[in-house]
């Protein structure tokens, strides 16, 4: 339809410019006159046609405030917020509860829950405890508490290094588990050694022998 309209207001300029220089060569007008006056007078009828088609609605006025824009759609990336589980106890609540079972035991090391690295996602817990075991605690940043626990075991060939991890690492993670009991969790690490996983309350233990890392006690929450 607007191809139409646009048609017929050339045709009623162009036939306004033929016959209104046609009204002026008989009155005896320059040619140079004739084509201006017809060229002004092409113009303005095809303004009105125009006009006229506009306002009856036969073509649609698309002013460019009145244009159609389509909607923009603002997407908001809402970062989904993951729940970090933890132990459920601060470094001060685990050393508490480590260094009384390391004491039981006789062995001079304890845990200073002073002792903690800045970093960057997590904080760390980072204990020497004797020559043969380091302890390492990852720490939230957000509660403060403990995400899980992890007890490194080199010794050096001979049976008492042997012992003394083991009875390091059952007070590591029973430490960590507050359901269970560091006997129970004594007696249950050859079966973990062997990839039995067990599980005390909230808290799943469990050992990883490497064969140039050495042993790794792990308790984390489940």
């Amino acid at each position: 339809m607007d191809d139409l309209v646009g048609v017929l207001c050339l045709g009623v300029g162009a036939g306004t410019w033929w016959w209104l220089a046609g009204r002026m060569k008989k009155r005896g007008s320059g040619w140079l006159t004739r084509q201006v006056a017809g060229s002004f007078a092409c113009c303005f009828m095809a303004v009105v046609v125009a006009g006229i088609a506009v306002s009856t609605g036969i073509v649609e006025n698309k002013a460019p405030e009145q244009a159609k824009v389509p909607p923009v759609t603002e997407q908001h990336a809402t970062a989904a917020k993951v729940e970090l589980k933890t132990l459920g106890m601060t470094p001060a609540v685990y050393a508490k509860r480590i260094n009384p079972l390391l004491e039981k035991y006789e062995k001079p090391y304890r845990v200073d829950p002073n002792e903690i690295t800045k970093g960057e996602v997590q904080d760390i817990l980072k204990t020497s405890l004797g020559p043969y075991t380091s302890l390492i605690a990852a720490v939230s940043k957000e509660t403060g508490e403990l995400v899980d626990v992890t007890l490194i075991g080199a010794g050096d060939g001979k049976p008492l290094s042997g012992i003394e991890i083991m009875l390091i690492a059952s007070a590591a993670l029973a430490a960590a588990a507050p359901d269970a009991d560091y006997r129970e969790v004594f007696k249950k690490l050859p079966d973990m050694l062997k990839g039995s996983d067990q599980t005390y309350g909230q808290v799943k233990l469990s050992v990883k022998p490497t064969d140039m890392m050495g042993t790794w006690f792990m308790a984390a929450p489940i």
